[in-house]
């Protein structure tokens, strides 16, 4: 009864006070100096700054989403992942918001939602007001369903990522890991011998154990 008690009060005093005011002006000046911290990779700077521009104003998402930056700069995956979830609730149709949390997700361990939100990047590109780099984003997510034994999805998005860029070396090497898994040795070596050329040192060793 006593712990009832003292919740029930409280629970009537918070319902008394007045909701804190929006002070853009001092949000949006903590805002621009989080932005610098960030861009000179002041990471815990940038981090404080972004919670006293939030905490001016709680609903921004950008307040949001470049704090959930900081906390992965920081490798504070818990942290960047609750940001980031709070982001995508506000502007659940943003590209960069979902591309990033793929990003969280992936370092925390977390394949699987890792996929889940590079493919809503990859759905809601030209959606909102900032384009991803789409040729980043397939090939994170060839590179989860290669984690996850899915190699025919896996040789699916790292040839998405050569459709874009030719060059992209460690896409075809990644691609040629995928057809080996797949046993399909000839389009394996293929691949394995372009990343050679292009560059990948360590498909030498898989030209010569496998593809000879």
């Amino acid at each position: 009864m006593f712990w009832f008690f003292l919740y029930f009060c409280n629970s009537i005093g918070y319902a008394q006070e007045e909701e804190k005011e929006v002070n853009i002006y001092e949000a949006t000046q903590f805002y621009e100096q989080a932005k610098n911290a960030y861009d000179d990779k002041n990471y815990q700077v940038a981090k404080d700054f972004f919670t006293l521009a939030i905490e001016e104003n709680p609903n921004n998402s950008d307040y949001l989403f470049g704090r959930s930056l900081s906390y992965l700069a920081l490798n504070q995956f818990d942290s960047a992942a609750i940001d980031i979830e709070k982001a995508i609730l506000f502007e659940p149709n943003q590209p960069d918001y979902h591309h990033y949390a793929g990003n969280i997700y992936f370092k925390y361990g977390d394949i699987n939602l890792a996929v889940t939100n590079y493919l809503k990047a990859a759905e809601n590109q030209g959606n909102g007001d900032v384009y991803i780099n789409e040729t980043s984003n397939f090939y994170n997510l060839g590179t989860c369903f290669l984690i996850l034994k899915s190699y025919a999805q896996a040789t699916i998005y790292f040839t998405k990522v050569i459709d874009f860029d030719k060059d992209y070396a460690i896409a075809y090497y990644n691609r040629g890991i995928a057809n080996e898994r797949l046993k399909l040795k000839s389009l394996a070596c293929m691949d394995f011998s372009a990343a050679y050329e292009k560059g990948i040192e360590k498909a030498k060793s898989k030209i010569s154990k496998y593809c000879n």
